[in-house]
């Protein structure tokens, strides 16, 4: 069985998601799992600590960002969509 977890960006999202992967690993010691973030050093420090697989993809937010935001999120949206579907494959 593989297994994609999304978290990143702060500890309240990758604890949680290590202590999931953890669970799935007890549970079904056959199980891929890997993590998705934005590969901040926090991600990298904790998912490498942790000895899970992690890739990460960039990420420009878009809400409150004004036009100058909406831009680069238009002009970072390929290559974040590029990179997605290459971890995927």
């Amino acid at each position: 069985m593989r297994v994609v977890l999304g978290a990143g960006g702060t500890g309240g999202h990758v604890f949680p998601a290590i202590a999931v992967a953890d669970e799935l690993r007890r549970q079904r010691p056959e199980v891929e799992i890997l993590f998705i973030g934005l590969g901040n050093e926090l991600e990298r420090r904790l998912l490498t600590q942790a000895g899970y697989r992690w890739e990460a993809i960039p990420f420009v937010p878009i809400t409150g960002a004004g036009v100058r935001g909406l831009l680069r999120f238009c002009l970072a949206l390929p290559g974040a969509l590029l990179r997605g579907i290459a971890v995927f494959r």
